[in-house]
């Protein structure tokens, strides 16, 4: 039970990360679990990294000006699908249909602003030299086709990481929309070992 209710916790933290143009979580958490072990149990690292690659930064600008310059729905929507979905994924027309759906009735979380803030800090952030610090169990979470964090920043999380566990899903970027129900049972299993 009290892991169900640290996953529906988990969802809704996700929900409301997912509305945001660019997510510093996963930078976050390495950092919280690292500066500050006592308050960390267990952590979670899903579609991330050590170090923010050039192609992803360029996603992230790209991103921000389809923002700045009130792109529609659509062309966001277009924009975006084929860096964060598997081609198997955007293959299947009630998908895309249903992502441009949701941008267009999704209003922004954070100012443009606050976006560019998250661009330059994910610019700066590098835990390649304190990943190996992190001593929280912790699970990481990949997309096998990822192309914004790439499987191979999941492994080398991985290999940095002394007490943690590597679960490579089907998809891309977001695992939790492409195979919703495997993420989930992924995370609940983590929480109740």
């Amino acid at each position: 039970e009290q892991a169900l209710r640290l996953l529906e916790f988990r969802m809704n933290v996700l929900g409301a990360l997912s509305e945001s143009p660019a997510k510093t979580n996963n930078a976050v958490a390495q950092y919280i679990s690292v500066n500050y072990p006592d308050r960390v149990s267990k952590l979670i690292i899903s579609h991330s990294f050590m170090q923010f690659r050039v192609s992803s930064i360029m996603f992230c600008e790209h991103d921000y000006l389809l923002h700045k310059i009130g792109a529609t729905a659509e062309l966001k929507a277009t924009s975006v699908l084929p860096f964060i979905y598997s081609d198997d994924f955007i293959k299947i027309p009630n998908n895309v249909v249903s992502f441009i759906e949701i941008m267009a009735h999704k209003s922004p979380s954070i100012s443009l602003k606050s976006y560019r803030q998250q661009i330059n800090a994910l610019r700066e952030f590098n835990s390649v030299n304190f990943a190996s610090l992190i001593k929280t169990p912790t699970l990481i979470i990949a997309g096998e086709l990822d192309k914004l964090a790439p499987l191979k920043d999941s492994q080398d999380l991985y290999s940095k990481i002394e007490n943690s566990k590597l679960v490579i899903m089907n998809g891309a970027h977001v695992p939790m929309w492409e195979t919703p129900d495997k993420y989930i049972d992924v995370i609940v299993q983590f929480f109740i070992e």
